[in-house]
């Protein structure tokens, strides 16, 4: 799991990608999918990068690293 660098984002793993919460409300904001056909692929790592415009994930058992647009980085 990861936070954001504002800190108002959490990102954990979930069976199909990665769930983004609302820190402050507890709340689930996001689901950012690993695949398009809607296959369990699991996230081992997460990580947001230095200004929080991108969230990295891996998923070792089929050897690929996902990127995705943080769709909630602060302005």
């Amino acid at each position: 799991l990861a936070f954001s660098p504002d800190g108002k984002t959490l990102a954990t793993p979930s069976e199909y990608g990665l769930l983004l919460w609302n820190v402050a409300t507890r709340k689930p904001r996001a689901i950012l999918s690993t695949s398009a056909e809607g296959a369990a692929n699991v996230i081992q790592d997460v990580s947001f990068c230095q200004d929080g415009r991108l969230i990295a994930g891996n998923d070792s058992e089929h050897r690929r690293v996902y990127l995705w647009k943080n769709p909630y980085r602060a302005r």
